[in-house]
């Protein structure tokens, strides 16, 4: 037995042997995290310096660094820079969940909504690694970048997209086949001058992303909708006489609202669909930086030798809420049109923060932050549906998470999810219901969208409470 040779904790013992299987910075990290919970080493301790406390043990620092870096990126410590590392203020277990806290009502603002947020984690976001991109691209700026128009976009960051997209998920494009865009609504528009004329059908998916049909229907275009089960967006039976859609928006990854990823035999069957009926799949690759088990299934954009699949995505979930660039990947034939109706429209996303994007992405850190915020949201999202599975179960139930950055609770017994959602909103407390995604449905599932990635497991725990309460009660 070693004893931690360090203030507080110089009673503490750990026992780490060469001669187990499991690795010694992972048994170290598991007899902390034990000591953590039990309450043996206490919030806001201070821990050894990573050299000390390997001399002590007789371990490499690599060991120590390691096992600190899990406990970090599970949340069980903080690390204050030029102070050390401590224990996390507030530690709350999946093994012992907390007694509920009282409600506290709040007034109903948006600002003040604490909970269930699936939004980035700020606090882990590598904030100077963007500050030194900012820097590097502003300190001495491209020639060009403020004199000339990019159509398409910034030309390096389109490398580093079309990079990035070959490594994070296989897809095969080059450069000039990536448009840069301010994001969704901006992509959304795009998309309906480059394919679609006024009155065309647009199918979204049922249920789905509710901006989306907003935003199709306030560009002139009409909205019909596909019906969605456990395989995915279903394609509908083709019907004579019937104008089928023009362009198709699917989530095939990870859907939206459910977390089904579209089976190898839908989507077979969607690109059957759009050859048959000449329409256009739009892949909107929701959430597929997030996946916990497995990998994502290839991207549509591969499968589809008919080059009628565009693939679209954002950078809102990598960065922080509100970051207003995004990606269109389109096919060799639409390249020139798409730069030109850009530059129609007018360029929505800012070309002066491209270079720092483009920057960040090919930083050699960058995939490391990746692995660590996917660790950390998977760590919260099992905290959550652990939560709701011991503290909820007579009204929700809820599967662990394989990807993502929120869950679906399914409602146990009869309830109204708005109900609940407006009255959780009363506190703070952010849930929206399920129902609320579903379009002409005359009994939709009631539920609700638990985001846990910018949550505290804190937050986690008091929110979980709260919507007990609320629930007791209705």
């Amino acid at each position: 037995m070693k004893t931690l040779n360090h203030l507080a904790l110089a009673a503490i013992k750990v026992n780490l042997s060469k001669h187990q299987s499991t690795p010694l910075y992972r048994q170290l990290f598991e007899q902390l995290r034990e000591l953590i919970i039990s309450g043996q080493i206490t919030a806001n301790e201070l821990l050894p310096a990573s050299r000390s406390l390997a001399q002590e043990l007789g371990v490499s620092r690599t060991t120590i660094l390691n096992a600190y870096d899990q406990l970090l990126t599970e949340g069980y410590l903080i690390s204050r820079p030029g102070a050390g590392i401590y224990v996390a203020p507030t530690i709350a277990s999946m093994e012992a969940v907390s007694p509920a806290p009282a409600i506290k009502h709040q007034p109903s603002a948006p600002a003040l909504y604490q909970g269930f947020s699936s939004g980035p984690d700020t606090q882990a976001f590598p904030f100077p690694l963007w500050a030194r991109c900012l820097a590097k691209s502003w300190r001495h700026p491209d020639n060009n970048l403020l004199s000339e128009y990019h159509p398409g976009g910034y030309w390096p960051l389109r490398q580093q997209i079309c990079q990035y997209l070959k490594r994070m998920r296989g897809l095969e494009c080059q450069p000039r086949q990536v448009i840069v865009t301010a994001g969704h609504r901006d992509a959304l528009s795009l998309i309906s001058k480059l394919l679609c004329q006024p009155k065309d059908r647009v199918m979204l998916e049922n249920p789905g992303y509710p901006l989306a049909s907003r935003v199709i229907q306030s560009l002139g275009l009409n909205t019909t909708y596909c019906e969605v089960d456990k395989s995915g967006a279903q394609p509908p039976a083709q019907q004579r006489n019937k104008q089928a859609a023009k362009v198709c928006i699917l989530t095939t990854t990870r859907h939206f609202p459910l977390g089904f990823a579209m089976t190898g035999a839908r989507r077979q069957a969607w690109l059957n669909y759009a050859q048959q009926s000449d329409s256009w799949l739009v892949e909107d690759d929701y959430d597929s930086e997030f996946i916990y088990s497995g990998t994502p299934p290839p991207p549509l954009f591969n499968l589809n030798h008919n080059q009628h699949t565009l693939f679209l995505g954002t950078f809102s979930k990598l960065m922080f809420q509100h970051f207003r660039l995004g990606y269109l990947v389109v096919p060799e034939s639409l390249v020139a049109l798409a730069e030109a109706i850009q530059m129609e429209l007018g360029a929505m996303a800012s070309v002066h923060i491209q270079p720092a994007l483009a920057s960040f992405l090919a930083d050699r850190h960058f995939s490391s932050h990746m692995r660590k915020m996917r660790k950390l949201y998977q760590h919260k999202g099992n905290i959550l549906a652990h939560c709701i599975n011991q503290e909820l179960r007579p009204w929700l139930a809820a599967k662990t998470p394989t990807g993502g950055m929120h869950l679906l609770a399914l409602a146990n017994t009869d309830l109204n999810d708005l109900a609940v959602e407006q009255q959780a909103q009363s506190y703070g407390i952010y849930c929206p219901a399920l129902s609320r995604y579903f379009q002409h449905t005359a009994k939709p599932p009631q539920g609700f969208l638990l985001g846990f990635s910018g949550t505290t497991i804190e937050q986690i725990h008091s929110n979980t409470g709260i919507l007990k309460q609320i629930l007791q009660s209705s």
